[in-house]
């Protein structure tokens, strides 16, 4: 008997633990160590951009804020890499240098102003100016727009 009451109170702390541990970008190489962590605030600090453009996912044009995906990569002492971006939900897809330069990737905190949390997209959304983008590339930047995104893993 207390082998089952220790067993579900311990069931319960890590349940409870699961979403404060994915509040921070996590940054790991391939072998899994980690590089860097990022909370919102650490991304925030880095400089704040304002996107606004419209999305298949919302109804209108909303405004994301938070830091160039560039700016974040280059704080964790990468440069001309690749990453895999992982969702909550384990969605996973390569985002390589280009797309955080020439694409203008931003590493969204915000919408609306609103801080992004889970369940609710967040707590780090990629998005890119779609409204802008070349007609050829929107749907490969869509693909590669990560919401609950939590870890970037270095290839």
């Amino acid at each position: 008997m207390n082998n089952a009451v220790l067993l579900s109170a311990l069931m319960i702390s890590c349940l409870c633990a699961a979403p404060a541990l994915a509040s921070d970008l996590l940054i790991r190489n391939a072998k899994g160590d980690e590089i860097a962590r990022f909370s919102q605030d650490d991304i925030e600090a880095l400089g704040t951009r304002h996107l606004t453009t419209t999305t298949p996912w919302t109804d209108e044009a909303v405004t994301f804020s938070g830091a160039d995906g560039k700016a974040v990569l280059e704080a964790a002492g990468l440069k001309d890499t690749t990453v895999l971006a992982i969702a909550l939900d384990d969605y996973a897809i390569e985002v390589d240098w280009t797309d955080f330069v020439e694409h203008n990737a931003l590493i969204a905190t915000r919408m609306d102003g609103e801080r992004l949390v889970a369940g609710k997209r967040g707590p780090f959304w990629i998005v890119f100016d779609y409204d802008n983008a070349k007609a050829g590339i929107v749907a490969d930047l869509r693909s590669k727009s990560v919401w609950h995104l939590v870890e970037f893993e270095i290839e």
